[in-house]
């Protein structure tokens, strides 16, 4: 499993986690946030066997997950 992460300016930042290859997840919360804190916004992605990407949103995309969670959550 790869983890990273990035600041992106003084806006936000982004976590990646790369867990297969086929699932990806994604989350940006404000600098400093903990990963046990529920205000990330996270996305998976999920790639095909044709390499066929789809993008699914916690929460519609909305600023209200823990990025501990992520492999839990529901997606749409």
């Amino acid at each position: 499993m790869s983890k990273f992460v990035k600041q992106l300016g003084l806006e936000e930042t982004l976590k990646l986690d790369v867990v297969s290859a086929t699932i990806t997840y994604i989350g940006t919360a404000p600098p400093g946030t903990l990963t046990s804190v529920g205000i990330w916004k996270i996305k998976r992605l999920t790639t095909a066997a044709d390499g066929d990407i789809g993008i699914e949103w916690a929460d519609f995309g909305r600023n209200t997950q823990i990025w501990d969670n992520r492999a839990g959550l529901s997606y749409s």
